[in-house]
């Protein structure tokens, strides 16, 4: 059994999991439900199970429903009403009002371990110099957080080479820019952004950038869908796992 929605290419069944929010801030309540059952004005769904948040669920209170399809997430507008029927509690949302579609580029990060490994670049820089060895905390389309050493500053670049690159046929090295540097219980996190090729010429005058074969045409638009592709894709995954 199925229902069609406006707006959305792909119908809801039953059984589909979907995610409630009681609110659009951070402390937000998130729930995960699945249908139950389609009604002539809205849905039947399994009872709420919280994941996090602080705002709970409020009977007769309006929600936000996030939808998880093959093409992006979407957003609807509801109200969920807890009702007895035939002494067996039901939890009921009504008819869905679209609210928005989360295109892929706009996901959030994906908490995501690949080995890193990194080294300095500016004037001074020498193809010969040693390499850090790291990995990720997470990673966005166009950026990465990463555990580093004492000598990578706010503000500075490094040349990355990023094992989930290679496994997505990603050439390497590739430039970024530091920033934002923190301490997480006494470990050093560098949040970077991955500097696309179309970019990376408008820091000749003060970098070497002619010294690293390839850099020019490293991480174009091509390698970035690759990647923002891999993150929307495990972010799928997560979601029907229950991870997210």
């Amino acid at each position: 059994m199925q229902i069609s929605i406006p707006k959305i290419p792909e119908p809801l069944l039953i059984w589909e999991k979907l995610e409630i929010l009681t609110a659009q801030d951070t402390n937000a309540g998130l729930y995960l439900a699945r249908i139950e059952d389609f009604v002539d004005n809205g849905l039947v769904v399994t009872q709420p199970e919280l994941i996090k948040g602080d705002i709970l669920l409020r009977d007769n209170c309006e929600v936000t429903l996030q939808i998880t399809k093959s093409d992006a997430i979407y957003q609807f507008q509801s109200t969920i009403q807890k009702r007895n029927v035939n002494g067996r509690w039901q939890y009921f949302l009504s008819e869905p009002k679209f609210l928005k579609r989360i295109q892929r580029r706009n996901f959030s990060r994906l908490i995501y371990s690949t080995a890193v490994e990194y080294t300095p670049f500016n004037a001074i820089y020498k193809s010969n110099q040693e390499w850090s060895r790291s990995f990720s905390w997470d990673i966005s389309g166009n950026g990465i957080l990463i555990e580093t050493k004492d000598f990578v500053k706010q503000n500075s670049f490094l040349l990355m080479k990023i094992q989930l690159f290679d496994e997505l046929n990603i050439k390497v090295p590739v430039l970024g820019r530091v920033h934002r540097v923190i301490l997480d219980n006494h470990t050093r996190l560098s949040g970077i952004e991955i500097i696309g090729s179309s970019e990376v010429m408008a820091f000749e005058n003060n970098f070497p950038i002619k010294k690293v074969s390839n850099l020019t045409k490293n991480f174009n638009t091509q390698d970035q869908e690759k990647l923002i592709s891999f993150i929307f894709n495990e972010q799928i995954k997560q979601r029907k796992k229950g991870m997210l």
